[in-house]
């Protein structure tokens, strides 16, 4: 049985170990839903504990195997080129498969996958570049460096950017020379089936790259595993806590990209109706569902209500409907579970004593799906969970500021420390509010799209936002370890 979409696409619905389909369980215990209607696309196996620790142990047996870790570095670069090649023939096809699967509208869905081509693209020409370096200490001692692959790494993406999230971890892995075992969101995992289907047509070796479906059980019983010598890991701080607080015996190398609670400092020399046009897509983009939404917005006190006016306008003017649908902006959350998760937010403000000032409804001709109106508060205490917490969902607060300490203070109060914007036509101002932020990424008089400029520039956190960074050529770093080796030149 396959999973099957409207366009008559069919893709697999098993685990993929040593290059194989295999599956246990029962096939109608895990569902594949749109969440645009909650309609039932398809059904796949979650694979076992045992599925799980042959999936590593092919990923161990390839890692040792003399094809994969001696052969020339051309060869991994040839794979990822060929993923790139293949993802760009195919990617109106995968960009609707992302679209029924996560929600989102076709025409972002499409521009994250040509983003992940890209990402594969970079790293198979990012091999021959990742250097080691040479220092001679004496005239008769010179050092150098290596970077090891660290074998077995363990690769967990979430739902909201799945296809674009897989690329940001598979494409360095397999360019530092890693084997890897995949395990996608049980809510989100046909653009990875997609992905083993294009595996199997491409000249790499079995076990180099595996898929295991599944949840948490999944999730832990890889994570576990003593031979999984790497856990890359996109998703919430809770997870990711508990990754780090489960594995202290036997300390793996971590890189954890976790949740967020960006601001957008908003200075009254700004230009308000622009500013307010791309904070609203920066804060409700996706459905809010990013751990870079940003979604405190500081604006300086003396603009304030105009500023409010024009975000409201802008919010209003955002196109809420069917994701195949052309012109939508945005479309619905992932599952009726976080619709209701998202809406205790927007309660529980309300009801203590914040001021709504708009949206939280559900639109008007969307009575099927998981479909929500962003909401916009003010008056929340920098002590409510709505200033605090990361929502993952289509709300913002809008919060003052006096002067330029302020803002970065009232920024910086947060146990997250992901993104952040900054608007102000001082650029004197605009670098050291900059370089004041406690976060790891700093856009300044723009939003520049991830999915196109991302894979150029590290990417993570301060705080509770996470350890280590991905992309760029931090992201292969992170999937090695770095050996020194002393050569003494002595006849």
């Amino acid at each position: 049985m396959m999973i099957k979409f409207e366009d008559g696409t069919e893709i697999g619905n098993k685990s993929f170990v040593d290059g194989e389909s295999v599956a246990s369980g029962s096939l109608d215990s895990v569902r594949v839903f749109d969440p645009s209607t909650n309609n039932v696309v398809g059904e796949y196996y979650e694979a076992s504990a045992e599925i799980v620790d042959a999936a590593v142990d092919a990923a161990t047996r390839a890692f040792k195997a003399e094809e994969w870790r001696s052969a020339h570095i051309s060869k991994r670069s040839r794979v990822l080129n060929a993923i790139a090649n293949r993802i760009e023939s195919d990617a109106d096809r995968i960009a609707l498969i992302e679209s029924i699967d996560t929600g989102k509208p076709l025409l972002a869905a499409r521009k994250e996958v040509i983003g992940a081509a890209n990402v594969y693209r970079y790293y198979a020409g990012a091999i021959d570049k990742f250097y080691g370096e040479t220092l001679p200490l004496s005239g008769n001692l010179l050092s150098m460096t290596l970077h090891d692959p660290v074998g077995v790494a363990a690769l967990i993406v979430p739902w909201n950017f799945p296809f674009l999230a897989i690329a940001w971890k598979l494409a360095p892995a397999i360019a530092a020379g890693c084997t890897t075992v995949l395990k996608p969101s049980p809510l989100t995992v046909c653009s990875a089936l997609y992905l083993v289907d294009i595996i199997k047509d491409i000249d790499v070796p079995d076990g180099v790259i595996n898929v295991v479906l599944g949840g948490q059980a999944v999730g832990e019983a890889l994570t576990s595993n003593k031979k999984v010598s790497k856990i890359s890991f996109t998703g919430s701080t809770a997870v990711g806590s508990a990754i780090t607080r489960n594995t202290a015996d036997r300390l793996p190398h971590l890189t954890l990209e976790l949740g967020g609670k960006s601001p957008s400092i908003i200075f009254a020399d700004t230009e308000i109706g622009a500013v307010a046009h791309v904070t609203a897509r920066a804060s409700f983009g996706n459905t809010g569902q990013s751990c870079s939404a940003r979604t405190r917005i500081l604006v300086q006190e003396s603009i304030f209500d105009e500023f409010e006016d024009a975000f409201v306008n802008a919010t209003k003017s955002i196109k809420i409907g069917s994701p195949r649908v052309a012109g939508t902006e945005i479309g619905p959350l992932i599952s009726p579970e976080h619709m209701v998760r998202v809406q205790g937010f927007f309660d529980r403000a309300k009801a203590s004593g914040a001021r709504h000032v708009f949206g939280g409804e559900k639109p008007e001709g969307l009575a099927q799906g998981n479909y929500m109106v962003p909401a916009i508060f003010t008056s929340v205490g920098r002590g409510d969970e709505l200033f605090r917490e990361e929502v993952f969902g289509p709300i913002a607060v809008l919060v003052p500021f006096s002067d330029e300490a302020q803002a970065i203070e009232i920024a910086n109060d947060s146990s997250y420390g992901l993104n952040s914007s900054v608007w102000t036509t001082n650029a004197s101002r605009a670098i050291r509010v900059a370089k004041s932020l406690e976060c790891g990424s700093v856009s300044v008089n723009g939003q520049p799209s991830m999915s196109e400029n991302g894979v150029y520039m590290p990417f993570g956190g301060y705080k509770q936002s996470g350890i280590g960074r991905e992309l760029a050529m931090h992201g292969i770093e992170a999937f090695t370890h770095t050996k020194s080796i002393y050569l003494s030149l002595e006849s």
